[in-house]
């Protein structure tokens, strides 16, 4: 190889360059005009050092000038792997040192209230006239008289004030005053604490007062989407009867009378199959049920009473002693569990059952607070975040929780999700905050009635679901037309918890809308470690676990393992102890989570997620992961990219791309080439594809908006078996 002619002459440069450089040099400048200044330097190193300096100056100085020409970065296969300059630094000829681990401790965690209520109560704090809630699509004086009327009008709130008198606007008062007594309901009907609600009812002002009252009264709450409950899918009818079977709701709570008859035919099924009297739970055991349907019913159906008529305007009115917040005795407990989740599924198995507690849903505000907010009050009104997630989702639960914990505002655009709906909430309400899924995003700033002006009033952008990288980022800024004084930040969060990853203070102090955060690659960091919270990235190609050792080992800063989470803001284990697997203490007694995400560390201790281990694709040639491939198409191509394995009796797993489209001048044979640029000639690309060859308009998305992989690799394997494909065999 041509660098071994340098080997006697690196003493002469050891304190100019590191000896790393020239190997990382050679691959770049293969076909360029700077591979004769290399030959050059080869050449004047057989004649003298000083020759040699001024070869190795001329190269320097057009490296300082960044005319080394721009080539895609190569993806290195386990398959064949060079010599690792990520985990050491070369500082002379004779010493390395050796960069520290990849864990990361927080330290102390940040005080938080012993109940869920306690989150609310200091917003309620902060002050109460401040607007709580606003939701465009519910009229202003939509159950006025059992929320009461706010103490001023009009409510301190950042909507236009021309169009306050079309939505509902309720007070941190008002909201707390509704939540009294709807708890008093519940107590009127003598549903127990540590009750389970489920609803199948849409975001708005009931779904808001269900959600303070479960925590004032500290039951259970599960919601479900209203498209499920209607659903006749077999898939949904399978979930369906689990739900009743599983949890045993005391509460169901529904939108209408053809709502209300589904669930009866479901309580009668869970009742066939467990054999119970009923499908409830509660003090009176099983036999306990009550259902509530936010519409007015026609006519009686048993333990079925109406939000509109009977909890609204209740007999007897209410007392003061039950329409004020402050005395409620709450007694919750840190393991009670406070909300049941489920996962998205977007792997081929079922979603599993997440239950988060009292601890880990005020750990998790606490800890994602921390950096964000003073603990003194506010004077005027702050923030309002829009809600975009679907109320199933965890997302749906935290971004509110942490508007109401800091006195702000949380806004409803629609019953159902509506893009155009929701850039109306933004223009109206002088939305500030925007949490939401990159697919969310898209739809966004894609439909046809956006403009940037309409979201003027945006200050800071958190996008998740996927990895985010720093040209889509760039794209984003551009589309959105924004300067560098709104934030775009990538986030992360999954539905077993949040709050474990964020930035500091000072992270955005400089450098505008990125606040100076360096990629790793094209990849954007997803924040550090939280104050109480722990992480690391883990060796993931050793089976510990199988060997009996629960001490998983540790890798470099600057590798790639599986991230690993401890904190009280997670959850101990899924429902019913499923997946166990995917948790473990460790030899000091350490809980811990295994993500299933794959991660790096920097020298500076910000993390990236860099991918799924289970997308990880496996050839026969060696494997690697898809997300920087998809990353770098879609900055240089501009284009959707997702990179699949479809399984393959010859390769393993054949790699296939599958775009939204073919950008005009640029061929698939464009994209193979620089597909192989990336992993290595070894590898082979089966095909590129589009959407359009997919039979597909879309990419396929879970509820919460997450790409399904699997289904791509399932319809993509249908479309292969209807060509020749008999070099690949295909059998997936």
């Amino acid at each position: 190889m041509e660098l071994g002619a340098l080997q006697d002459r690196f003493q002469a440069i050891e304190e100019v360059i590191p000896r790393s450089c020239f190997i990382l040099i050679m691959p770049l400048v293969r076909g360029s005009p700077i591979k004769s200044i290399l030959k050059r330097l080869l050449s004047c190193s057989r004649q003298s050092s000083n020759h040699f300096s001024f070869a190795l100056g001329a190269l320097l100085y057009m490296l300082s000038v960044n005319l080394l020409p721009r080539r895609p970065p190569r993806i290195l296969s386990h398959a064949s792997r060079p010599l690792n300059y990520t985990t050491t630094k070369t500082t002379t000829a004779t010493m390395t040192q050796t960069l520290p681990l990849s864990e990361l401790d927080g330290g102390p965690p940040p005080p938080h209230g012993d109940s869920v209520w306690s989150i609310f109560q200091h917003g309620i704090d902060f002050d109460p006239e401040r607007a709580a809630l606003v939701s465009l699509y519910q009229p202003a004086n939509h159950l006025e008289a059992f929320v009461g009327e706010p103490s001023s009008r009009p409510v301190k709130s950042t909507v236009d004030p021309k169009h306050q008198d079309s939505m509902l606007i309720w007070s941190y008062n008002q909201m707390a005053r509704g939540t009294a007594r709807l708890g008093a309901i519940l107590d009127r009907y003598d549903v127990a604490a540590g009750s389970t609600i489920l609803t199948f009812i849409p975001h708005g002002a009931e779904w808001s007062l269900v959600m303070w009252a479960a925590a004032l009264k500290c039951h259970t709450l599960v919601c479900r989407t209203v498209q499920l409950l209607h659903s006749d899918s077999p898939e949904d009818e399978e979930l369906k009867a689990y739900y009743f079977r599983r949890l045993k709701p005391a509460v169901v709570i529904v939108e209408d009378e053809a709502s209300a008859a589904i669930v009866n035919k479901l309580r009668q099924e869970a009742q066939a199959t467990t054999g119970d009297q009923a499908s409830g739970c509660g003090s009176h055991g099983d036999s306990f049920f009550l259902c509530i349907c936010l519409s007015p019913l026609t006519t009686a159906r048993g333990n079925w009473i109406s939000f509109a008529t009977d909890i609204a305007s209740p007999q007897p009115p209410f007392s003061d002693q039950e329409s004020s917040v402050s005395a409620q005795q709450v007694r919750d407990r840190p393991d009670r569990i406070s909300n049941i989740f489920f996962t998205s599924g977007t792997s081929a198995s079922q979603p599993k059952g997440v239950p988060r507690t009292t601890r880990n849903v005020c750990a998790a505000i606490a800890s994602h607070t921390a950096w964000s907010f003073s603990s003194t009050p506010k004077t005027s009104p702050e923030t309002i975040g829009l809600i975009f997630a679907a109320n199933m989702m965890a997302l749906s639960m935290v971004s509110p929780l942490i508007q109401w914990h800091v006195g702000g505002t949380v806004a409803i655009s629609s019953r159902t999700f509506s893009v155009a709906a929701n850039l109306e909430a933004i223009e109206k309400c002088g939305v500030t905050n925007l949490e939401l899924m990159r697919s969310q995003l898209v739809l966004l700033v894609k439909h046809r009635d956006f403009a940037p002006e309409r979201i003027r009033s945006v200050k800071g952008v958190c996008v998740s679901g996927e990895i985010i990288t720093v040209g889509y980022l760039e794209r984003l800024r551009q589309i959105l037309g924004v300067g560098k004084e709104v934030l775009l930040v990538a986030g992360f969060g999954m539905t077993e918890g949040v709050g474990a990853l964020g930035y500091p203070p000072h992270t955005f102090l400089k450098d505008g809308g990125q606040g100076g955060l360096k990629p790793l690659g094209d990849v954007m960091p997803v924040g550090t470690v939280t104050p109480g919270s722990r992480v690391k990235v883990v060796d993931v190609n050793k089976e510990h676990l199988q060997a009996g050792d629960k001490e998983w080992e540790v890798v470099s800063r600057g590798k790639q393992g599986e991230l690993h989470i401890s904190s009280e803001a997670y959850i101990d284990g899924y429902l019913d102890g499923f997946a166990s697997q995917m948790f473990y203490r460790d030899r000091e007694g350490t809980k811990w989570f295994r993500t299933g995400d794959l991660a790096v560390i920097d020298e500076k201790g910000m993390v990236f997620v860099v991918g799924r281990m289970r997308d990880v694709v496996k050839s026969s040639v060696g494997f690697f992961n898809p997300t920087a491939i998809e990353a770098f198409l879609a900055r240089y191509l501009s284009v959707e990219a997702y990179v699949i394995g479809i399984p393959s009796p010859m390769h393993g797993e054949m790699p296939y791309v599958i775009l939204d489209r073919l950008p005009e001048n640029v061929a698939a044979t464009d994209v193979n080439e620089m597909f192989l640029q990336m992993v290595g000639s070894g590898f082979s690309l089966g095909e590129v594809i589009t959407l359009e060859e997919l039979g597909m308009e879309t990419w396929p998305l879970t509820i919460t908006g997450k790409v399904q992989r699997h289904q791509l690799q399932k319809t993509a394997a249908a479309y292969l078996r209807t060509k020749d494909t008999s070099g690949y065999a295909l059998d997936g």
